[in-house]
């Protein structure tokens, strides 16, 4: 709470606050409104410590400003209209200018603030032993071997990577990415500085020569590294421990350690031809999504034990969703093609179901499909979303 009480400002025998007093509670938004000259910003800048008032007091949280300045400026952030910067420095610069101004560049902070090109990573000679266990499986009629890991990490600034060489020879590989499947170099063009190679996926990523490929499914962090140095290496990030973050300064973050127990899960998927034409990337999908199940109350059925409300299929197509529609009542499918070449989404409906239609992806009836034939075939683009709805 701020509590604002009799406040005054004279600069000689002007005013420019007299005697204002009121209250801003947890929670509570306000504002000033004035014309210039009323005092808004000498307000501001008297409860921040920026300058000093003639009369009354200032409260935040309980402490005093004249009395408790640390206190409450740990309390309170401001953004000033006009940045008290000096334009003429780089913020490496200023930074280290205000470092030296408030007395509190310690050595320790002081070796933290390595510019983030200049910044040469590795290996600690203190090492400690990590116990992680491993359990590998192979189902039934599956396409891939799963890897679940699992460890209590009492390691701090670390990084744990599951490595998957390939042996495969190609410049390029595939990632998983937001409604697409991207193509990304193994290397970094020559204009990168960060020393770093990280790249982010959605849910996989895969490496072919056209003929061959593997495919790396994870479910828990989404980082990896292509190695072209070794055989293509595809290094899949399962834990990544730092204590802090950013490119300057030092900024603590603790529970970023992961300290306790973590658990991680990847699929490891050969294939031969490529990602989309193999199917591989169904699988990969597959893996990310469990199968889930009800119990019903005991009744008589008339459904056939063996049943669809509809079949799909399509190259390069992956379903995204089954939902209701927004009022309730219509169902709605969504598919994206996730290749880079058009394809065709071949639907095959049950007897029960009387009106399709292709939606947008606001859900908004755009065309109706003919509904006499069970079988009809819709053209998708290159990465494009196709919404079909099934109206009650």
């Amino acid at each position: 709470m701020i509590t604002i009480s009799n406040l005054t400002k004279k600069y000689g025998d002007k005013y420019a606050l007299d005697n204002i007093s009121f209250n801003v509670k947890k929670g509570e938004v306000l504002g000033f409104l004035g014309p210039n000259g009323a005092g808004k910003s000498t307000t501001m800048n008297i409860i921040t410590g920026y300058i000093s008032y003639t009369d009354g007091s200032v409260n935040i949280d309980g402490y005093d400003i004249l009395e408790n300045p640390i206190e409450v400026k740990k309390k309170i952030g401001y953004l000033p209209e006009i940045p008290p910067l000096y334009l003429d420095m780089v913020v490496w610069d200023y930074l280290e200018f205000v470092y030296e101004l408030k007395k509190i560049k310690t050595e320790d902070e002081k070796s933290h603030m390595v510019f983030f090109k200049e910044r040469v990573g590795g290996r600690s000679n203190d090492t400690v032993e990590m116990k992680i266990e491993t359990f590998v499986s192979l189902d039934k009629n599956g396409k891939g071997v799963k890897i679940k890991t699992r460890f209590d990490n009492e390691v701090k600034d670390h990084r744990v990577r599951i490595m998957v060489p390939t042996g495969i020879n190609s410049d390029v590989h595939k990632a998983d990415s937001v409604f697409e499947v991207v193509t990304r170099n193994n290397r970094h063009n020559a204009g990168w500085n960060n020393p770093s190679a990280c790249e982010h996926e959605q849910g996989f990523v895969s490496i072919d020569d056209g003929e061959k490929g593997i495919a790396v499914a994870n479910i828990g962090l989404y980082e990896y590294e292509m190695l072209p140095d070794l055989d293509n290496t595809i290094a899949v990030t399962i834990l990544r421990a730092v204590g802090e973050m950013g490119d300057w300064g030092v900024f603590p973050t603790p529970k970023a350690q992961c300290l306790g127990i973590s658990e991680t899960e990847i699929e490891i998927v050969p294939f031969k031809g490529d990602l989309i034409s193999s199917g591989a990337y169904e699988e990969c999908y597959q893996f990310r999504t469990d199968i889930i199940t009800a119990d019903t109350d005991g009744h008589d059925g008339v459904m056939p034990l063996d049943y669809s409300m509809i079949n799909w299929q399509g190259n390069g197509l992956t379903l995204t969703g089954i939902k209701q529609k927004g009022n309730g009542e219509d169902i709605i499918i969504r598919w994206v093609n996730v290749s880079d070449k058009t394809t065709t989404l071949t639907i095959q409906k049950s007897d029960v179901i009387d009106n399709l239609y292709i939606s947008n992806i606001i859900e908004k009836k755009i065309k109706e499909i003919d509904s006499n034939n069970n079988y009809f075939n819709i053209e998708v683009k290159p990465y494009e979303i196709m919404t079909v709805g099934i109206a009650k």
